[in-house]
């Protein structure tokens, strides 16, 4: 139910609110339209894979007709880890963005329109390579039981690739940290000319600075999480997953208080400009949080309880 309200939601959001946006700069929104997409794939194909698996699992007349076929699960579990791991890099080129827009202030409306394909391009390429480093050998002849599983023999080259994921998040984690303070004593130093651009990146700024540094706190605590129970690799880890309930909870009430806080130290024209622009900006941001914490529930479920002969 998780995954259909999140993707509904994400759909929902592409086709009304997308096009008709104008708080962003353009390579903000192709960015954003991109991470957007990876979500919505993420969670359409995490849907079949559920669906596929509730059905073989409840239909089954014996243990082996639970393993998937082998091109099955290739086409279902190439472009879930795809999607994954595309919104991880959009989200750091989100970041990579905003840098370039508070550094280069003054020329960055004319001399930065390319930025955002650019940018695509780069994170497009590093996703591709990422899953030919994680997938480079792999025959796919080994039994398997869910798409939302790593094949064992990767494992690895998996655990290197969420290590690096994890060292990038967490730097990320940090640049977008420093990158609010940065332009918030920056903006006391600006020309006149770049007033209106420095108002602009502080309002995304400040919209960002508290839903990205969420997102990366969870991304960071996700991944090595992953990491340690793919270290442990034992059937009693499951009480992990119980436990960790309780800390979703918490960070949804926490993101519901994020998204209600107020900005400060904003011009007249800087307010009438979010509070015209927030409630669009902050369904953006939830559908975002709720597919980032779809993702942690079933990257948990996963390793937590790989060891079972059934997945509910």
């Amino acid at each position: 139910m998780v995954s259909i309200m999140s993707a509904i939601f994400m759909l929902n959001f592409i086709i009304r609110y997308h096009r008709g946006s104008l708080l962003f700069h353009s390579n903000l929104r192709i960015l954003y339209f991109f991470l957007c997409l990876c979500c919505s794939s993420y969670d359409i194909f995490n849907i079949v894979a559920k669906v596929h698996h509730l059905t073989v699992s409840l239909l089954s007349e014996s243990p082996c007709q639970i393993f998937m076929p082998k091109y099955l699960y290739m086409a279902i579990s190439l472009p879930l880890f795809f999607s994954i791991n595309g919104a991880q890099f959009a989200q750091i080129s989100i970041i990579a963005e905003r840098l370039a827009a508070i550094i280069f202030v003054r020329n960055y409306e004319s001399g930065y329109r390319r930025l955002g394909p650019a940018l695509v391009a780069t994170v497009v390429t590093a996703n591709m390579c990422t899953i030919c480093y994680m997938y480079y050998g792999e025959t796919f002849d080994a039994p398997q039981w869910s798409a939302r599983a790593l094949p064992s023999t990767i494992f690895p080259r998996s655990s290197l690739a969420l290590l690096v994921m994890l060292i990038m998040n967490f730097i990320s984690l940090l640049i977008t940290i420093a990158l609010y303070f940065f332009s918030r004593s920056r903006r006391e130093r600006i020309t006149l000319s770049s007033k209106f651009q420095s108002n602009e990146n502080a309002v995304v700024s400040n919209l960002l600075f508290l839903i990205s540094s969420l997102q990366f706190a969870t991304l960071f605590l996700s991944l090595m999480l992953n990491l340690y129970l793919k270290s442990i690799r034992q059937p009693s880890t499951c009480c992990i997953q119980r436990k960790f309930r309780s800390i979703q909870l918490l960070y949804a009430d926490i993101t519901n208080s994020v998204n209600r806080l107020p900005y400060e130290d904003e011009t007249t024209a800087s307010q009438r400009y979010r509070k015209q622009n927030q409630p669009r900006c902050t369904y953006c941001y939830f559908n975002i949080l709720t597919y980032f914490a779809v993702v942690c529930i079933d990257h948990l479920n996963v390793f937590c309880c790989r060891h079972d002969s059934f997945y509910g």
